[in-house]
């Protein structure tokens, strides 16, 4: 047998051990080589990790980058599930996670733009608890500082009120909690009772608006120290995973 033949028998071996027919009574029992098996698997999860993903209409990622969207300003994990639970999807802290896990994945294989990331510090640290950001709002955007804190929760709790003044039904333990929290949060001024009707939350989001001035403002404006964090991460040249995602995840990055 010529050397292309043996290349072709060997390949043979390495890609099916196939017996004969008496070792297997008969019947074919074909099964790919662990070495060949273990290549062929890394190749073909690179390939589908850098085909162009189109999220389904109704995927968690596609829901979680909606609820982004509509607050415009980064969301701490625990609203995320109780918003989209309140619109009729439960999520689970563990669903939520899994899903973050994938975008950052997905990114490190093919630098498409993610879904959704996470807020960081000025240090390109992940926020703990995360807070969820949009995947393409700029970097000032995402960084969370001590002048923008009372900020997004502002926001947050100007857009729930926002929600439940405008709604029929009336709001659910859960969201009522949420939107406590939120106000807690910010400081405003005196008490304030639990809103009871959609009256009470509509005048509670004037009341937000009122002593909170950049509430209702343009959520792409950065605030002073926010636009110096952002000019000292890109001048130190981060990585783009480290500042979607946090410090060290560019060193997960596979080597395939």
């Amino acid at each position: 047998m010529g050397q292309s033949g043996s290349a072709v028998a060997h390949w043979r071996v390495l890609w099916f051990q196939i017996p004969e027919p008496a070792e297997s009574g008969g019947r074919p029992q074909d099964c790919c080589h662990p070495e060949l098996y273990g290549w062929l698997y890394a190749r073909l999860y690179a390939v589908l990790m850098s085909t162009p993903r189109t999220r389904r209409a109704d995927s968690l990622a596609t829901a979680v980058s909606q609820l982004l969207d509509e607050v415009q300003v980064p969301v701490p994990g625990y609203a995320v599930r109780v918003l989209l639970a309140d619109g009729g999807r439960s999520v689970t802290a563990e669903h939520l996670g899994r899903a973050a896990t994938y975008e950052r994945e997905a990114y490190l294989h093919t630098l498409g733009v993610p879904a959704f990331c996470w807020a960081i510090d000025p240090e390109a640290r992940a926020i703990q608890p995360r807070w969820y950001a949009g995947g393409d709002w700029r970097l000032n955007r995402r960084i969370l500082t001590q002048d923008v804190a009372s900020l997004w929760h502002s926001v947050l709790a100007a857009h729930i009120c926002s929600d439940l003044a405008g709604r029929d039904r009336p709001a659910g333990p859960e969201i009522t909690t949420l939107g406590m929290w939120a106000v807690a949060r910010i400081g405003l001024d005196g008490h304030f009772e639990v809103p009871m009707s959609r009256d009470d939350w509509g005048a509670l989001r004037y009341r937000i608006g009122r002593e909170k001035p950049g509430t209702f403002g343009s959520p792409s404006l950065a605030t002073n120290q926010q636009q110096a964090a952002e000019k000292r991460l890109s001048e130190a040249n981060l990585p783009a995973a480290d500042l979607l995602f946090g410090a060290g995840t560019a060193a997960r990055a596979p080597r395939v």
